[in-house]
């Protein structure tokens, strides 16, 4: 009851899985699409965070894609992020002081990450993480970009994305 591409199309990406044509369909209007991409950044390791219902807390839940950086601080799975730099922070304030942090950070800085582990025991500790900061690896996700020059159908077409196609 329809075109057969929308068959094809549904058959491919919503049924088979396949990945969506970001790159192509972007590229139309002078967008760049990267679905994965590297470089070096300040960060606070890319380890895996989860939030801890009970005490409001930041809980690393994997180590598995943690960075450099990461690994000279030595977060372990179970760590529940205390305070970083002496400022107790939670999970809902995290991403401000994150990027509070980015903003301002030099080679150099110390770093101090103040977890909560657990013992062999099973009890609580208080460790004290530290390093100095660097700029290591980060991976950054769907990002896009402008093509430069583009050429006139991908401005008129980035146009009417854009602003709104109006008959």
């Amino acid at each position: 009851m329809t075109y057969p591409e929308i068959k094809a199309f549904f058959d491919d990406y919503v049924i088979g899985g396949k990945p969506l044509p970001f790159e192509e369909v972007l590229a139309y209007a002078g967008v760049n699409y990267t679905r994965v991409d590297k470089e070096k950044a300040f960060s606070f390791g890319q380890c895996e965070l989860g939030y801890n219902p009970a005490t409001h807390g930041l809980v690393v839940t994997g180590v598995k894609n943690m960075n450099d950086f990461g690994k000279a601080l030595g977060y372990q799975v179970g760590d529940e992020i205390e305070k970083v730099n002496g400022k107790k922070v939670s999970a809902m304030g995290f991403r401000m002081y994150r990027q509070d942090w980015l903003r301002t950070v030099k080679e150099g800085d110390k770093v101090t990450i103040s977890v909560l582990r657990k013992s062999a025991k099973g009890k609580a500790v208080k460790k004290t993480l530290k390093t100095k900061a660097f700029k290591s690896e980060v991976r950054l996700y769907n990002t896009i970009d402008f093509t430069s020059p583009a050429n006139a159908e991908q401005l008129r077409m980035r146009k009417a994305w854009l602003d709104g196609v109006r008959q």
